[in-house]
């Protein structure tokens, strides 16, 4: 998850470990039960998505170089190794829960779906955004990947061929179509949902949320918060739970 300020960060699938890349290319990885320090180091290039491996063993980091590299979680000392790499900035990445793909979103429109770990082999591109994609997240058990962009428009799609399903674009209360980028997106894997947050909703307070089951897309009723969201998940329960700069109520749980 984007923490602000070129800051990245990330639990292990079990939540037993948690690693952040800083502002200041520092990747530090720490235990959370108890909360301890496993290994830290530093990074060439500025971090921009992070994910670990279902083992545990391994960070993946994706830069603004258009790189990715895996790195040990706990050795300190063992060099990284280059996976695979674009020609543009990695604004988003997500691995699958099986360990077989990466899949890559980056500054030029595009969405790469490469083998792990070997990443030369690329099972497919995804290609219809208009512009730059910032977020991705994925719905493991059926497949569908969810992108956002630049250009104001929500797609889903089977990552395994690049076949697009479905496509949204964010609109306004008074029908006018907008072009604001989508800030954060987000899965929840026990009910099929996938949340949207765009910048628009800084001034509209609305989260947009689509069901999926199997490859078909609907669209749910949008959700209007008090104060403008900043950021959006789900638990293991399938719980929203929702940010917002509002000291009497930080947060919302629906």
């Amino acid at each position: 998850v984007a923490l602000g300020h070129g800051v990245v960060g990330a639990f292990s699938p079990s939540g037993n470990l948690f690693a952040i890349c800083t502002n200041r290319k520092t990747l530090v990885v720490w235990n959370t039960s108890p909360w301890e320090y496993v290994s830290k180091r530093k990074l060439t290039k500025r971090a921009t998505a992070i994910s670990f491996t279902q083992k545990e063993d391994t960070v993946i980091i994706a830069d603004k170089a258009g790189d990715v590299y895996q790195y040990s979680a706990k050795d300190s000392v063992a060099k990284p190794s280059l996976l695979l790499g674009h020609l543009s900035m990695i604004m988003d990445m997500v691995v699958t829960d099986d360990n077989k793909f990466i899949i890559t979103a980056d500054r030029d429109e595009k969405i790469r779906v490469s083998h792990y770990p070997n990443s030369y082999n690329i099972e497919a591109f995804c290609l219809q955004h208009q512009d730059f994609v910032s977020k991705i997240c994925l719905l493991n058990k059926s497949g569908v990947l969810a992108s956002g962009g630049g250009d104001g428009s929500i797609h889903f799609w089977d990552f395994r061929i690049g076949r697009l399903l479905h496509t949204e674009q964010m609109e306004e209360e008074k029908g006018q179509q907008i072009t604001e980028v989508v800030a954060c997106m987000a899965c929840c894997q026990k009910n099929h949902v996938v949340c949207v947050l765009s910048l628009f909703a800084f001034s509209s307070c609305e989260i947009q949320l689509f069901s999926v089951h199997q490859k078909s897309v609907t669209k749910l009723d949008t959700i209007v918060t008090s104060t403008p969201p900043w950021h959006v998940t789900f638990d293991p329960d399938g719980r929203l739970w929702c940010v917002q700069p509002n000291p009497k109520e930080p947060v919302l749980i629906f």
